[in-house]
């Protein structure tokens, strides 16, 4: 096994990402043989035992058995019809692909192929999937639990429906866990008093700015989690206090500058600090 990963030809990928090209126009540049080519360079790289089945919107190269192999797909595929149809007129796929879906046999694979698209150190990499946002789009996993899996694939795949939208960190952050607890059909965060009190204690004037900012969430390790829940606590009590039009307005009018306040003012009549204050306020 080398650390040089089969990749697409950059001059190719460049030119897919610069236009929205019909299947036929793909075909033609190339680009559907290109990936086809090199999914099968990356399977001989991997190993004999890795294999790639496809479905309507998802290709997927592992070594898992095919009953397994069968249900990753079919989750996949009704986890997207269920992000479509829970954030309507709002997330949205590209078009023209397939999505790609691997499962590493080890987890020092998994984390090796992840760093080999971006540069940054492993420990930065989710122990239980990542989300390469290049082309082909990718969702890469370690083999682990199904369940495991899943969760983690829902909440990225929430994320790619929403990316075109560049939205501020924390409502991204809070959409994506509330999509991935709906298709999981578990309940929403709800916060105790526990959780409330020790979000009194850590947020003041000047974390919250960062918070609002997106550069809380890359700080520390007690930042990034604090700032994680109060964006899943926030986008639950939006989705539990308004009915879906005003929710839908208020996203799609969501500027990444002000984080979303002047929206938050003119669909939901109130302001993102007043949101914040109902949770943490003693």
């Amino acid at each position: 096994m080398t650390e040089k990963f089969p990749k697409i030809n950059d001059d190719l990928v460049k030119k897919y990402v610069n236009y929205e090209l019909s299947d036929d126009v793909l075909d033609k540049t190339g680009w559907i043989s290109d990936v086809n080519k090199w999914l099968a360079a990356l399977s001989d790289e991997l190993g004999s035992n890795y294999k790639t089945t496809d479905s309507k919107n998802f290709i997927l190269l592992s070594s898992e058995p095919d009953n397994i192999k069968r249900s990753i797909l079919e989750f996949a595929e009704k986890s997207l019809g269920n992000i479509l149809t829970t954030l309507n007129d709002v997330a949205k796929i590209p078009k023209n692909n397939k999505f790609i879906i691997i499962v590493f046999d080890r987890k020092d694979i998994y984390l090796d192929y992840a760093v080999s698209y971006y540069d940054c150190d492993r420990s930065l990499i989710s122990a239980a999937g990542h989300y390469l946002h290049v082309r082909p789009i990718q969702f890469i996993f370690p083999q682990q639990d199904l369940d495991r899996t899943e969760v983690a694939f829902a909440l990225d795949l929430t994320r790619l429906c929403i990316h075109h939208l560049k939205l501020p960190d924390w409502l991204d952050e809070g959409l994506a866990y509330f999509v991935g607890c709906h298709i999981q059909q578990i309940t929403s965060l709800v916060p105790d008093g526990r959780m409330q009190k020790i979000h009194s204690e850590f947020w003041n004037e000047d974390n919250i700015q960062e918070y609002w900012s997106g550069d809380l969430f890359y700080k520390d390790e007690q930042s990034a989690e604090y700032s994680r829940e109060l964006s899943q606590i926030m986008v639950s009590m939006i989705f539990r206090n308004y009915k879906y039009d005003a929710v839908r307005k208020f996203i799609l009018g969501v500027q990444y500058d002000d984080a979303g306040e002047q929206s938050s003012i003119k669909h939901l009549g109130v302001s993102l600090g007043e949101f914040v204050e109902s949770f943490v306020a003693e």
